[in-house]
């Protein structure tokens, strides 16, 4: 199955209202740095689904180098305390990771079972929880070039994340506010220090 997500349907999936009322588009404001985030309820669960949209200046091949490998995880994203491949079989990958939570709650960690794919310049990785502190865990990121520009990854971000202890409403929303963000400006960091290492500037 062809992996590939045109910006269109990436605008389609967010809503067209931003297209109106000389609002600017989903293509405008990824275009200029923006990261675009959707909320949804998740029938049965008190935590949403949560969807990010954001643009990294660099390959799609490089953004996928930093998400692709949880052992380097602690390094390229947030709020990681600890990460490690427990086993990798072809596209099949089991990681375990804990996350740094934020007081009241505790940290938090999960086994989980991952397919990765890679076709036609789109890269994604898919998970779904085996085991841990939660009651559920999924998500993907999916990265393909944005507007057709090698050097510019779209790069798209989904997780329903369901602890099984009880979460304060303001740790919910600060992972809508500035968690997510934060995320995709360590992605950025991460992305210009691995392409200036290929350049023979500062090492990743």
């Amino acid at each position: 199955m062809r992996i590939f997500i045109p910006i269109f349907l990436i605008v389609l999936a967010f809503g067209v209202e931003t297209a109106f009322a000389g609002s600017p588009s989903l293509e405008e404001r990824l275009d200029g740095g923006e990261v675009v985030i959707k909320v949804r309820e998740v029938a049965g669960s008190p935590m949403p689904h949560l969807k990010a949209v954001g643009v990294i200046d660099a390959p799609p091949k490089t953004v996928w180098y930093l998400v692709e490998d949880c052992n380097r995880w602690k390094r390229n994203l947030t709020r990681i305390e600890r990460a490690e491949t427990v086993w990798r079989r072809g596209e099949d990958v089991r990681c375990k990771v804990t996350v740094d939570m934020p007081f009241p709650v505790d940290d938090l960690t999960a086994v989980t079972d991952a397919k990765h794919r890679e076709k036609n310049g789109t890269f994604q990785r898919k998970w779904h929880l085996v085991e841990g502190d939660y009651r559920r865990n999924k998500g993907s990121w999916t990265i393909t070039s944005f507007k057709g520009n090698p050097d510019r990854a779209l790069v798209v971000y989904e997780v329903h994340a369901e602890p099984r202890m009880a979460v304060p409403d303001f740790i919910v929303k600060a992972a809508q506010s500035q968690s997510i963000p934060k995320l995709y400006a360590k992605l950025r960091k991460r992305a210009r220090e691995v392409r200036g290492s290929e350049r023979g500037e500062a090492g990743p």
